[in-house]
């Protein structure tokens, strides 16, 4: 297969599902032997976890919208690098992103939420949504749906407990053996709607929520 050299920019302060997708695609991409160059913030979540990899990284401030320095090293690269994706992640590093005119570059925006589109995300070529919803709603928004794409973050299949543990777990928690039990990791911060999710579980009274956090509980 020929090699498809892509830049993938994210400016993020955290590290949550679209930041740990980042460092598992730009990965998954360079072990596979294609040329992947990745636009981070310096100190960010995301750049420290990518630190001893191999690939191109460059560090860019991503203030704000009137980051003229960072908009022209990301075009500056995008021309010299000739890639064939351009890939950015969320409102600010899409904003800051435009492909010369004369590139062969396709910019694929990636959006993990119903954000503003104008002046956002309205001059890539391409939108991915990680949810049936999101896609809908670029589509609503006015977005071509021939280029919206929905391609979730590739979780890592989780470890399957086998039958003992299973109910050693259940006796340990006083869970029924007929009652459903769902678990979830999740960055537990309130524009997830995790609040609403609790509201209709309390409405069941044969199911279990069991929520995995590394964030403090909503209040």
């Amino acid at each position: 297969m020929d090699p498809v050299p892509s830049i993938h920019i994210l400016r993020s302060r955290e590290f949550g599902g679209a930041d740990q997708f980042f460092v598992r695609l730009a990965r998954a991409l360079h072990q596979t032997g294609q040329p992947v160059t990745t636009i981070t913030r310096p100190g960010s979540p995301v750049a420290k976890a990518l630190r001893e990899d191999t690939m191109e990284q460059v560090h860019l401030p991503l203030a704000n919208r009137w980051d003229a320095w960072s908009w022209w090293q990301i075009r500056r690269r995008i021309a010299g690098h000739k890639p064939c994706v351009v890939q950015t992640y969320m409102g600010r590093a899409t904003r800051l992103t435009r492909v010369p005119g004369k590139s062969r570059a396709v910019h694929i925006a990636r959006l993990g939420g119903f954000y503003k589109i104008n002046g956002y995300y309205r001059h890539a070529h391409a939108w991915v949504g990680n949810t049936r919803a999101i896609c809908d709603f670029l589509v609503k928004s006015g977005m071509p749906a021939k280029r919206v794409r929905q391609i979730g973050h590739f979780v890592p299949e989780p470890l399957r407990p086998g039958a003992e543990q299973l109910a050693a777990m259940r006796l340990e928690h006083g869970i029924p053996e007929t009652a459903r039990v769902i678990f979830s990791r999740v960055r537990m911060i309130s524009k997830k709607g995790f609040t609403y999710l609790l509201d209709a579980f309390a409405l069941l009274p044969h199911a279990r929520l069991w929520l995995a956090s590394g964030n403090p509980i909503l209040p």
